[in-house]
Parts: structure tokens; C-alpha cells; sequence
């Protein structure tokens, strides 16, 4: 987690596939993205997808509904005790 927590976010639309496969997705758009283009926002995007990926419980987060059989809305951001999980609808 890096020192000075960023104000940034990540958006992930769970439908279809479960939460992880859609962090996954994303994650290798904004690597393709920044293989091209210098962008710091997308950077930071990035390494708050990196944690989430390495530290997610990704069972418990399908039970708690986020395993695509339902249209979800969820925002990931960096809280004190690592990343916050935020389901929107």
C-alpha cells in the first residue's frame, strides 16, 4: 500500500463474470494503456488493481453477491486497512 494513500478509483461493472475476471480485465486495459501513453492517474489506477488482485478474498466477495449472476456496480479505493470495496447497485 503505498505511504501517502492517493484519492483515486476504480470502477468495475460485475456482469457476467465474476469480480476477479473483471479486475483482471481492467487491469490488462490499463496496462495496454500505459504501454502507450504516460499518464499518472491510470498508474495509480493500476497499482490499487495490483493490491486488490494480490489480496482480495475473491470466494468471500462471490458470495457476497459479486459473482456476475447480477448487474453490480463496485468501486475499489485505498482505505487505512488496505482497499475498500464498495458496491454501488
Amino acid at each position: 500500500m503505498p505511504e501517502t494513500m492517493p484519492k483515486v478509483e476504480v470502477h468495475l461493472i460485475v456482469e457476467g463474470h465474476c469480480i476477479e475476471t473483471e479486475a483482471k480485465r481492467v487491469f490488462n486495459q490499463l496496462v495496454n494503456y500505459l504501454l502507450k501513453k504516460d499518464d499518472p492517474q491510470k498508474e495509480e489506477q493500476l497499482e490499487l488493481l495490483r493490491n486488490f488482485l494480490e489480496t482480495a478474498n475473491f470466494s468471500e466477495l462471490r458470495k457476497q453477491g459479486l459473482d456476475g449472476k447480477e448487474r453490480r456496480h463496485v468501486v475499489l479505493k485505498w482505505k487505512n486497512s488496505g482497499i475498500e470495496v464498495v458496491v454501488l447497485d
